[in-house]
């Protein structure tokens, strides 16, 4: 500190030789340095190495003022539907996560997105059902981008498109992590939260009625995806408690009312519902009511465009983006996937 002093010292005062002047100078550029110091350690949240008087706490919000602020990362949702299924696809700056692939249709369209943004490479694939309409599309898109794992929310599951994905993924040594409630990974700012299946499901081998749950964080944002719930696990989720909230509800078609319970929907209060009818059929109007009932203002999504939520960690916009190429095949899949006996032959393959 003295040899930053003296090295300014060395030009001779103009009136004389004030030394009180060039002491005074020296204790104040000695707070000062001090006072920049307390300041970084606070703005870093380490804790004050000693007591500081009220004086210089005072000018630690000065010091904060002129620290530049970093870039905030805004995080996208691409919902993309068709007349047999969705997928989602997570943005976060140069990353991408999946949930869910639909059909094989709609998972070309997420690969032709791909693509488009110039991701070559998705962090992770979350795979929260076994049958056509979630598993068939992630077969083309493992042969051709890297993913760095795969998260199956329904291991043990016997549906043929269940095991076509497995298998792409043996191909390409592509490790999958089976998982269940209580996982969490991240991309970039953006949290997801695997709620369901609950690991405190009944017998060893049996896989939940309904598919998964997951729940994406970022900051003050929350969307829960997947949301739909079987009655006879009702009392399973109920132990969640208001781990559920979130203020946009993607609701995956089919939907009877019964799949929404007003418990639930209270758990969850949602301001905003997006519901995914089939091409060519309304929404049921019990279930919209019952939305309404909730004080959720519903969105359908359609064929002709996409559904994007932006985030930045305090707010979003929803908006229909017709670049994202959505898909409406011209005839439906064939339905070769019979439905196991029970739930414990393996779970439903829809």
């Amino acid at each position: 500190m003295r040899a930053l002093f003296w090295s300014v010292r060395r030009r001779p005062p103009r009136r004389g030789d004030r030394q009180w002047v060039h002491t005074a100078a020296e204790a104040l550029l000695a707070v000062g340095l001090v006072a920049t110091a307390l300041g970084v350690s606070r703005l870093a949240g380490a804790p004050l190495p000693y007591p500081v008087s009220a004086a210089v706490q005072g000018m630690l919000p000065l010091v904060a003022a002129v620290k530049p602020a970093g870039p905030v990362v805004q995080a996208r949702v691409e919902l993309f539907s068709n007349a047999q299924g969705r997928a989602v696809l997570v943005v976060a700056g140069d990353q991408a996560d999946l949930i869910d692939g639909g059909p094989t249709e709609l998972g070309e369209a997420v690969l032709a997105r791909l693509r488009a943004l110039h991701i070559t490479r998705l962090q992770r694939v979350v795979l929260t059902s076994g049958g056509t309409s979630s598993a068939a599309g992630l077969v083309p898109l493992l042969q051709a981008v890297a993913v760095g794992r795969i998260l199956d929310l329904v291991p043990g599951n016997r549906c043929p498109a269940h095991d076509a994905v497995l298998a792409a993924a043996r191909a390409r040594g592509t490790p999958v992590q089976p998982v269940q409630r209580g996982t969490t990974v991240h991309l970039g700012p953006v949290q997801m939260n695997i709620l369901w299946p609950a690991t405190d499901l009944a017998q060893p081998g049996s896989l939940p009625a309904g598919a998964g749950m997951v729940r994406l964080v970022d900051g003050q944002v929350r969307i829960l995806l997947a949301a739909t719930v079987n009655p006879q696990e009702l009392d399973s989720l109920r132990r969640l408690g208001p781990d559920l909230r979130a203020q946009v509800l993607e609701v995956p078609a089919p939907v009877v009312p019964a799949s929404l319970p007003q418990e639930f929907l209270r758990a969850v209060a949602p301001r905003v519902a997006v519901l995914e009818p089939r091409l060519g059929v309304a929404p049921d109007p019990a279930v919209v009511q019952r939305l309404a009932a909730a004080h959720a203002v519903t969105v359908e999504t359609t064929q002709a465009a996409g559904l994007q939520i932006a985030t930045d960690g305090r707010g979003l916009t929803l908006s229909f983006d017709p670049g994202l190429p959505t898909t409406a095949p011209s005839a439906p899949e064939e339905a070769a996937e019979p439905a196991p006996a029970s739930p414990a032959a393996g779970g439903a393959c829809a």
